[in-house]
């Protein structure tokens, strides 16, 4: 896992408003946010002290939710606590040498005029935000943090989707491959697969549930209108899980159906090897009881006994 510092020292990998997008800021978090905006967007390098710190000592943030934002290890949840609301999500990884199936994860503090996020590693959803909100289009127009947010889950939800799509076709070959004569599976391809859709089948149901939650946020936080919104992602998300259940399925009837035909195969070299230990049991008995060096083997001393025994021999192979 790549946790190298992204950030410079501040720790400050984005700062936004409306009006303006600024990237690896250098100034002290307190200084970046002395600026006077309708709202703001501070995005946090884990990796960096001076940000754990920074959110360590806000006074409004209860402990535990600061233990959440900086734990090692995160699964996607959704906790409303007086003042704000934290939202934990996990997204495919697109990141150069990384599996798509190891998620990186995005944690999130909203309160009602500025969304706090953090990261371990790079998020490439939070870069498309930032740049949608550098494009200045018209159609777009941001009126609080909690809006920003949903712009980030709808990202993830996005960049998911191909990897599922390209799941389903690896999966589909693996499967037209065992319907085949000409082609043999891999296995180990196969149980890549199968990691794949296990690890993201994991956090696909709690991302769904932390979504729904997101209905129940106070409207300053979350104004009721974009209810529609929630209800769209949370069912999307729902739709990739069922998705990826389906792959499951799928991909454990191409393991029984590829251990079977291992199993047909084992066997049928077994029956090989019975027959022709079948055939050669005899023989080797019989030529190992003629080349025992003791008396009273018949004919020994005719000149006719080998054709005599090597007849034997031939009517024993036969039959």
């Amino acid at each position: 896992m790549n946790t190298e510092p992204m950030a410079p020292g501040s720790g400050v990998l984005l700062f936004a408003t409306p009006t303006q997008v600024e990237r690896k800021v250098q100034a002290p978090i307190v200084q970046v946010l002395a600026r006077k905006a309708p709202w703001q967007w501070l995005h946090l390098d884990h990796n960096r002290p001076a940000a754990r710190q920074w959110i360590r000592e806000q006074k409004e943030l209860p402990e535990d939710i600061a233990d959440a934002l900086l734990a090692d290890r995160t699964r996607p949840r959704c906790t409303t606590f007086d003042g704000g609301l934290m939202f934990i999500g996990r997204g495919g990884n697109l990141n150069d040498q990384s599996l798509p199936e190891d998620m990186v994860s995005i944690r999130a503090w909203l309160s009602a005029d500025r969304l706090v996020t953090v990261v371990r590693r790079r998020v490439r959803a939070a870069e498309d935000v930032a740049k949608a909100l550098e494009a200045h289009e018209p159609r777009l127009v941001v009126d609080c943090p909690g809006e920003l947010l949903l712009m980030l889950l709808t990202n993830l939800i996005d960049r998911m989707t191909p990897i599922v799509y390209e799941t389903v076709e690896e999966l589909d070959e693996v499967l037209h491959a065992l319907a085949g004569e000409a082609m043999t599976p891999d296995r180990q391809n196969l149980a890549r697969l199968r990691l794949r859709i296990l690890s993201m089948r994991r956090y696909m149901l709690p991302l769904r549930d932390a979504i729904s939650e997101l209905r129940h946020a106070p409207v300053e936080l979350l104004p009721a209108a974009q209810g529609e919104a929630i209800a769209n992602l949370a069912d999307r998300t729902t739709r990739i899980h069922e998705e990826l259940e389906t792959l499951d399925a799928r991909a454990e009837v191409a393991r029984s159906e590829l251990a079977g035909e291992e199993a047909e195969k084992l066997n049928r070299r077994l029956y090989a090897l019975a027959i022709v230990t079948a055939i050669f049991l005899p023989l080797s008995f019989l030529t190992g009881l003629l080349g025992m060096n003791v008396s009273g083997i018949p004919f020994t001393s005719q000149p006719w006994a080998f054709w005599v025994w090597g007849a034997v021999i031939v009517v024993v192979f036969v039959g």
